[in-house]
């Protein structure tokens, strides 16, 4: 009997300690874009990127296809975001998806064409882990070392970080499942943006608060943007100082844009591009981001 507890007590401590490490993931950094390798239905690997900007989450078209996963052809809707373009999009569901050791079931999702999202990264891109991934999830992305690190627990992500540290708390704009976070400085001036992990740019604001940020048009660069129904027209220009807690950056690039619905929240758009000065951890559990700059480390 006594073999036997051994035994048990054994198991236990062996289950103990794999049930709750931290998992792991390295991640391709291509084009200021998380590519994340993952198995769908037992099958892969396949190339999503990690988006917090999107919401259910998207899988291909073309993959659903090859997947055999039920697309109903009369059930469909419309693509938002960037660009102007009319792009279909099929609600499904997302049975089995497993990023390195560990599986996830249930994930709601939305089919369509990513051919052109995929070809200015030069990948086949097969989808985007969106919201209805990541709503429950607790995370740090490490820019740097190119790895993504999911957690089970907040004290297990704070414990991640060894300098000096900025928590925020984030929220939603209505039904939007993008992070918002505000008291944030532009040029002086508070500025609410939200925190997308799908963006590859800098720090955007949108054109009709330039005269608030004191932005200059004629000091504008025409450029252009990609996004889920395809090109956007945009302007470039710098601000002075960018400040995030008791982090400031100046001479910051930012990007000029339109956006439809002018009475939302925010004024704009914090991407990969500036958030690769952090590291960034997320906690979806209790609405809030923790940023600790790259080399602020005693």
């Amino acid at each position: 009997m006594k073999s036997l507890k051994l035994v048990i007590v054994a198991i236990m401590i062996f289950f103990t300690s794999n049930c709750c490490k931290s998992q792991q993931v390295e991640f391709q950094y291509i084009k200021n874009q998380l590519v994340i390798p993952v198995f769908i239905e037992g099958k892969g690997p396949y190339k999503m990127l990690l988006d917090t900007g999107v919401d259910p989450s998207v899988i291909d078209l073309g993959l659903t296809k090859y997947l055999g996963m039920h697309v109903d052809s009369t059930n469909f809707g419309k693509a938002e975001g960037r660009g102007t373009d009319v792009i279909k999009v099929y609600p499904v569901k997302i049975n089995e998806l497993s990023i390195s050791d560990k599986n996830y079931y249930g994930i709601d999702a939305l089919a369509m064409n990513l051919g052109h999202l995929g070809e200015p990264l030069g990948v086949n891109l097969n989808g985007i882990l969106g919201y209805s991934f990541l709503k429950d999830k607790i995370f740090k992305i490490d820019y740097q070392k190119h790895l993504l690190e999911f957690y089970n627990s907040r004290s297990e992500l704070e414990a991640s970080f060894k300098g000096e540290k900025y928590i925020i708390h984030f929220f939603y704009d209505g039904e939007d499942r993008i992070p918002l976070i505000n008291k944030l400085l532009v040029n002086g001036l508070e500025f609410t943006g939200s925190v997308d992990t799908g963006s590859s740019l800098n720090i955007q604001i949108y054109d009709h608060f330039l005269d608030t940020y004191k932005i200059n048009i004629d000091s504008t660069k025409v450029s252009r943007i990609i996004g889920a129904r395809g090109n956007k027209k945009t302007f470039r220009s710098n601000i002075e100082s960018f400040k995030i807690g008791g982090f400031v950056f100046s001479n910051q690039e930012v990007t000029i844009s339109s956006i439809k619905n002018e009475d939302q929240l925010r004024s704009g758009n914090i991407g990969n591009r500036f958030l690769q000065n952090f590291y960034v951890g997320f906690d979806y559990t209790n609405n809030e981001l923790i940023f600790e700059k790259i080399g602020s480390t005693n």
